[in-house]
């Protein structure tokens, strides 16, 4: 049985939005998300500016989703990040129920 690697390239357009977003996420969205993973494990609750930047984060992601359908590095990096935006999110719900109650 013969496996063949299924090789896409990415345009110019495509390679260069990918570094934009690359560069983005390492060097503003990770670290923010580690400042609310730390506000979170601490029992803290997100604040407006925390949602909102939650949702930025999430629909920046999904706009990038399709360029990675062909790249499996690039989808176990977007499962990585998804599961850290749902760990972060999971958290900060269920300190908000704890809040509340």
């Amino acid at each position: 049985m013969s496996t063949k690697k299924s090789i896409v390239k990415l345009t110019k357009h495509q390679a260069g939005l990918l570094l934009v977003v690359v560069e983005d996420f390492s060097h503003h969205r990770f670290p923010r998300l580690q400042t609310l993973k730390a506000k979170v494990d601490n029992g803290e609750i997100f604040s407006e500016v925390d949602i909102e930047f939650m949702q930025e984060s999430i629909d920046s992601a999904l706009r990038t989703l399709p360029m990675t359908i062909h790249h499996k590095e690039l989808q176990e990096f977007c499962s990585h990040v998804a599961s850290l935006y749902n760990e972060l999110t999971r958290k900060a719900l269920d300190n908000e129920i704890r809040t509340n109650s």
